[in-house]
């Protein structure tokens, strides 16, 4: 807590004596620190080489580093002053930087320069405001992230059935028992389905384990109960185990790939892997449970990465710092390039009709009708449960005291998130 309240006192002071990204003078020096590895660092460069040609001034070179651990380095480098200028931070993370003071408001620069937050999916600018004010700019979308369905349409058809994917669960659970497939000796060949989380599923029956105003948690709920049943008896028919099921899909795109899994519940980032699949292949929305009368395929907005300034910056790079960040996030032929390249839906609402989108993919308004159904989840509320689904589904401990935990863990979030923000 003393470290916590040194840094906010420290940052206050320093953006207190700050104008508002005051004019580079001169040529300026940035560094973008990012997760953006492989051949996705190439993109950077081209980004960068485009910047520094538009902005001779600003020179920026760029820092690669893995996702593995990037909330603790990040911590780090803001502790100690020497974070980069323009920093990559994800949705599942930016809440302490927010409520610490780690990150520069860019409000008074947003409005500045007229930029329009409506620009961004909700879901994916939500992630990273706090008290009315906005601490990063979107850069990839985390929409389509957990109401997604990929499925092989040769699978579905060899075991005849249609090979437009299931609609809601009894075409999830007759599709996927029928696609798997087991070896005389009991080695498992091919899996129907992959087992999605708890949370995942039961949104889609149209309920989530949180109030609206997220005071209360609903998780040991009617839909949560049938849910966890329903997976369950899933996992049993299809593996036996968790343990198999977990094996089995070490690399879930392999098996896709190799056609030893029929449905495949992933993320948008799976349109990146979709040139390599030698068949024919579907995406759609999550299918929904048809016992609740208001089932839909509610998504989770959790994979969201976005750009941030540092409060530590240096006041004289500042101006700089919140240029690169507008041109990285806010113009098609850059931001919207980014994503396009490499099939992922953007951020910005508009970038995503870009024609280019669908030159190989004829599913891409799948992405846009997921992306409407997608809403942020509270803090610490998706860790709470995914750690009581493992348990549930490995067997140690029963269903309803499985969920008498998360409903004990996820109103814990939920206090715990009140108290950081003060209310």
């Amino acid at each position: 807590m003393v470290g916590k309240r040194l840094l906010v006192l420290s940052l206050c002071a320093l953006l207190s004596a700050v104008a508002v990204f005051p004019a580079a003078a001169q040529t300026v020096e940035l560094t973008l620190w990012h997760h953006w590895t492989a051949h996705r660092s190439e993109y950077v460069q081209q980004l960068l080489d485009a910047f520094m040609a538009e902005h001779p001034n600003i020179k920026v070179q760029h820092q690669v580093a893995p996702t593995g651990g990037a909330q603790d380095r990040l911590t780090t480098m803001i502790l100690s002053g020497a974070a980069p200028e323009l920093v990559m931070v994800s949705s599942g993370y930016a809440f302490p930087f927010m409520i610490q003071g780690g990150f520069y408001p860019l409000d008074e620069f947003i409005a500045r320069d007229g930029i329009d937050l409506g620009m961004f999916i909700p879901a994916d600018i939500a992630g990273f405001q706090l008290f009315g004010e906005t601490y990063a700019l979107p850069v990839t979308s985390g929409a389509a992230w957990t109401n997604l369905l990929f499925y092989n349409r040769d699978m579905l058809a060899d075991v005849g059935l249609a090979d437009t994917g299931p609609e809601d669960w009894e075409q999830w659970r007759e599709a996927a028992l029928r696609m798997t497939r087991v070896a005389d000796d009991g080695t498992l060949l091919a899996a129907g389905s992959n087992i999605p989380s708890m949370m995942q599923a039961v949104a889609w029956t149209g309920s989530v384990p949180w109030s609206d105003d997220w005071r209360t948690a609903q998780v040991n709920t009617p839909q949560m109960q049938s849910t966890v049943s329903f997976l369950l008896d899933m996992l049993e028919d299809m593996y036996g185990t968790y343990s198999v099921h977990n094996n089995f899909l070490v690399s879930a795109v392999t098996r896709f790939q190799n056609q030893e899994l029929g449905l495949w519940f992933i993320n948008n980032s799976a349109f990146g892997f979709a040139n390599a699949f030698n068949f024919r292949w579907g995406a759609r929305l999550a299918p929904v449970n048809r016992n609740y009368a208001d089932a839909k395929p509610i998504g989770f907005a959790s994979g969201t990465w976005a750009y941030a300034i540092p409060a530590t910056i240096d006041p004289n790079k500042l101006e700089a710092a919140g240029t690169l960040l507008k041109w990285l996030t806010t113009q098609e032929e850059t931001g919207g390039w980014f994503t396009r390249v490499q099939s992922r839906p953007s951020p910005v609402i508009a970038f995503n009709t870009h024609p280019d989108y669908r030159l190989n993919n004829p599913y891409w308004d799948v992405v846009i009708h997921a992306a409407a159904h997608d809403i942020i989840a509270p803090p610490g509320v998706g860790e709470a449960l995914g750690a009581v689904h493992t348990r549930i589904m490995n067997g140690t401990v029963q269903p309803h005291q499985g969920l008498d935990d998360a409903q004990r863990a996820v109103q814990q979030a939920l206090d715990d998130y009140w108290a950081a923000v003060g209310q």
